[in-house]
């Protein structure tokens, strides 16, 4: 997901949010801005998969 506020703050440019559930089932999310956010999703994306492929191995 890459919204370009979070939590009512904006820097007019789009952020790496990362929604997830802790230990208590409590959800939750955290935002970062990263400077090449399309390479960094992508680079992530392909590390999910090889992980992915592994479990189903």
């Amino acid at each position: 997901m890459t919204p370009s506020s979070f939590l009512g703050k904006s820097i007019n440019t789009h952020l790496l949010k990362i929604e997830f559930q802790d230990e208590g089932g409590v959800l939750n999310a955290v935002a970062w801005h990263v400077k090449d956010l399309k390479n960094f999703v992508t680079a992530l994306n392909l590390q999910r998969e090889k992980i992915d492929q592994r479990k189903n191995n």
